[in-house]
């Protein structure tokens, strides 16, 4: 039956002629992989991009960010590892190319604000400014905040490569001169485990004096201070002379 009005069309029955099939020229530029131009998952082989489209990374990539203008953490140099020497402790074939050695405290800003001990950490670097060791404090909290710098603790010095070679151990102690019973005395390890040394404070009621000994205990040296260790203005000396 056909439908009636102005804007009616032929109803057609069974007898409908068939659609034609339309014919489309092939794309020269295929489809894109998928909305975002990356491979599927489980696709296996390298995905090149194709021509006009928009290359996202995969969801699982890690986006690398910068913010213009922001600070940059500064590049630390370290010194270049030297060669192995025989019958020496592994790490410290370091001191045996430098003639002098730089300690530097890292500055914690917990510390500076509070006023409350933290754990010390320092840079040990070479006359250009190359860092020789990295060392660390290992000690109790409230040792620290009880004791103070009277505190026991342990100095572990690592290389470059993050291994420790050398333990500084010192247990609690006084260094005032009113006890002179309990002066301070620390033992070097290197390896850790194994005494080479030994740094121990001799008593005077105004001067710092310390002796250094080796693994028998025999002094080596002697280490002498001025009366005031400390001061404002400029660099504090401290004499190191041999036992003869």
């Amino acid at each position: 039956m056909a439908a009636q009005g102005p804007y009616s069309y032929p109803a057609y029955g069974p007898t409908a002629p068939p659609y034609l099939p339309v014919h489309r020229p092939h794309d020269p530029y295929p489809p894109p992989l998928n909305q975002y131009g990356v491979p599927p998952a489980g696709s296996v082989g390298p995905f090149v991009p194709q021509p006009g489209y928009a290359v996202y990374p995969p969801s699982s990539a890690p986006m690398l960010t910068h913010q213009a203008g922001g600070p940059s953490q500064p590049q630390v140099q370290w010194m270049q590892t030297p060669a192995p020497i025989p019958n020496c402790p592994p790490g410290l074939e370091y001191l045996t190319t430098i003639d002098q050695i730089l300690v530097h405290q890292v500055v914690e800003l917990v510390e500076a604000l509070t006023g409350f001990e933290t754990k010390n950490k320092y840079e040990l670097k070479n006359s250009l400014g190359q860092r020789v060791y990295y060392a660390v404090e290992d000690s109790e909290f409230c040792n620290r905040i009880c004791c103070g710098s009277n505190r026991a603790f342990i100095i572990k010095i690592l290389d470059n490569v993050g291994h420790t070679i050398m333990h500084l151990v010192r247990p609690l102690g006084c260094g005032s001169c009113c006890c002179p019973c309990c002066l301070h005395q620390m033992e070097v390890q290197a390896p850790p485990g194994k005494a080479i040394g030994y740094v121990v404070q001799e008593w005077h009621p105004f001067i710092p004096k310390f002796s250094i000994q080796n693994e028998k205990r025999d002094t080596v040296l002697k280490v002498k201070g001025p009366c005031l260790a400390f001061s404002c203005l400029g660099d504090v000396n401290f004499d190191v002379s041999t036992t003869g």
